[in-house]
């Protein structure tokens, strides 16, 4: 029953970072470029978690990412995915207490994340690269998204506890 509840958590959780990416964070671009709150969500849940709960929220996020936003499905459920597993297979060489390495963590996330991101969508919707444009929003985005960590860093700590509470008890998710 407590793994029911945890899972019911982290989705309600899910469903808010959507919502708030969606609503609130695309309504206020800093400089054009909007924050991305999901590589927040799943590299910070994958650090502090583990690599099961890592691609579990990047694949549910994805989804929902790419049915209320994305051009083409499945582009973004692949790359919060892969992010997921990735920030959970390195999560045992970090110290999940130390907000500067999740801060640089999702640094480093984002700034491939969206590389590849405006590449793919170069070459699938043949959009005009221009490279001084795509480094100058992937900074902007980079600064942005580390602002959004540090703010909810106490938040995810909070509820990676709640996870690896649910998780010594049964397996989760």
């Amino acid at each position: 029953m407590r793994n029911f509840w945890v899972g019911l958590i982290v989705f309600v959780v899910i469903i808010l970072c959507t919502w708030l990416q969606l609503n609130i964070f695309n309504a206020i671009p800093l400089f054009g470029v909007k924050a991305n709150v999901g590589i927040v969500l799943v590299v910070a849940l994958g650090i502090l978690t583990g690599k099961t709960v890592g691609v579990t929220v990047g694949i549910i996020y994805g989804i929902f990412f790419d049915i209320l936003n994305g051009k083409s499905f499945g582009m973004y459920t692949l790359l919060f995915f892969v992010v997921g597993y990735f920030c959970g297979k390195i999560n045992r060489g970090f110290s999940k207490e130390n907000k500067s390495s999740i801060i640089m963590i999702t640094a480093i996330t984002t700034i491939i994340f969206e590389t590849i991101c405006y590449l793919m969508l170069c070459i699938i919707y043949r959009y005009d690269f221009v490279f001084l444009d795509m480094v100058w929003k992937i900074i902007l985005e980079t600064i942005y998204n580390v602002i959004i960590s540090s703010i909810l860093f106490k938040a995810f700590v909070f509820l990676s506890e709640i996870i690896n509470k649910g998780k010594r008890s049964y397996y989760l998710l």
